[in-house]
């Protein structure tokens, strides 16, 4: 067995006891950090993947957001370096990742774009600021055609891509719903749908491209087809407006962000489902395997029952999903209908587990970068005994988390011991 599937491909080898055969207590327990110097450590959170979300750094042991003031892409860029994703990186939309809490550690971040970490910029001091969470900083680390939407919100408006440093509109012939989903999902939101664009047309700038035809698998409106950069024959009545749907399932409540308790989001609320009803069961595997690939970890997943009680805050929208595994969203779906009050104690909530056998995850630390270690086995999380553990292994465990080969052995007392299953004792890697 190894840590993870990502884990598998390592230089370092790992060798341990059978998975469960143990002699010792959680006072053993490893804990690990994979923050290499606090001035250095940054992280993006809440985009569903390591490469976009809000701009977080960690400083005085505690992790904090960045006002946008004076913020450029350029600085985008340094961040997008400092964590392995190469000298690419721009400022996103605050809205399409929502606002941090919390402590508000810079201002005035101000880049040249050749410094290798954010510290090495100039910048306010720690802690001093006049700003709100609204103005956190949201950078994306794709090196994809840059997109937005003018004139709406974050997530409606006129369609507007950005070529040769200059942005310009596209006109609306052939455009459809799968070449709207493509934009949608470069802008980190899930489905999107052309609208009317009376309310968003605009009277200058160029027009970029016309004849876009997208199947909807594309990551990049660039890798559909299309008439050439500024080859065009409409004017700017003809450019099209899209509206993306926000995130339409979420897994609230579990230990880890990959399960939990199933949560649909329509007509504006987020709403549960129950695991059981007289439709039949709750969801079936596909519409799991469905809800991991929307939150973004792969086409893998299965259905469980929520039993960290029953009670779920708001209303509960579903009682049965049938899907077939062809669909894009959960709403392409078959099911018994939306809005069904609350489930009964012999239904409970639907829960889906998103994670595969022997992944790994770090608690306690209040961030994902540091904490105690645990490991995915059976069904069941436990920990892993400091017997043999040392900062190799730490390292290992980092690199599999995608934080690279950095990482240390950290004193338990910092994040708490654990409870329940200890799955392995005396790790050992080169």
């Amino acid at each position: 067995m190894t840590f993870s599937a990502v884990a598998q491909n390592q230089r370092s080898p790992i060798v341990h006891t059978a998975a469960g055969v143990v002699t010792t207590a959680h006072s053993d327990d490893v804990s690990v950090s994979c923050i290499v110097d606090s001035t250095d450590a940054v992280a993006l959170v809440g985009g569903g993947n390591p490469r976009a979300g809000r701009l977080e750094v960690f400083h005085a042991n505690q992790w904090g957001t960045v006002c946008d003031d004076e913020f450029t892409d350029a600085a985008a860029r340094v961040v997008c370096f400092s964590i392995g994703f190469g000298h690419v990186g721009r400022m996103v939309d605050i809205n399409h990742y929502g606002a941090g809490d919390g402590l508000i550690w810079l201002n005035n971040i101000n880049c040249n774009g050749t410094e290798q970490y954010i510290d090495e910029c100039s910048h306010g001091d720690w802690g001093v600021h006049n700003c709100t969470h609204n103005q956190d900083v949201v950078v994306s680390c794709t090196d994809n055609t840059s997109v937005r939407l003018v004139g709406g919100s974050g997530s409606k408006g006129r369609l507007e891509v950005l070529h040769s440093g200059v942005w310009g509109t596209v006109c609306e012939d052939y455009f459809t719903a799968a070449t709207a989903r493509v934009v949608c999902k470069m802008l980190g939101l899930v489905s999107g749908t052309k609208i009317d664009n009376r309310n968003y047309i605009t009277s200058h700038g160029p027009i970029w491209l016309d004849d876009v035809r997208c199947n909807g698998t594309e990551t990049d409106i660039a890798e559909c087809s299309h008439g050439g950069w500024g080859v065009h024959n409409c004017q700017h009545r003809e450019d099209v407006a899209i509206s993306c749907a926000c995130v339409e399932v979420r897994l609230n409540g579990g230990r880890d962000p990959r399960e939990g308790r199933l949560e649909v989001f329509h007509n504006g609320t987020w709403g549960s489902v129950c695991s059981s009803s007289v439709y039949g069961s709750g969801i079936n595997n596909a519409a799991a395997r469905l809800v991991c690939n929307m939150l973004g970890f792969g086409h893998k997943g299965r259905p469980i029952r929520y039993n960290r009680g029953l009670y779920a805050p708001g209303q509960t929208w579903l009682n049965s999903i049938r899907c077939n595994g062809t669909e894009k969203r959960i709403s392409e779906c078959v099911h018994s209908g939306w809005g069904i009050g609350q489930c009964s104690n012999s239904e409970g909530l639907q829960g889906v587990s998103c994670l595969s056998d022997n992944s790994i995850a770090l608690f306690g630390g209040g961030s994902p970068r540091e904490g105690r270690l645990e490991v995915y086995h059976n069904g069941t999380w436990g920990t892993v005994c400091d017997d043999g553990f040392t900062d190799a292994a730490a390292r290992v465990v980092c690199y599999s988390l995608g934080f690279g080969y950095v990482g240390r052995e950290m004193n338990i007392d910092k994040y708490g011991i654990g409870e329940g299953q200890i799955w392995l004792d005396d790790v050992h890697c080169d």
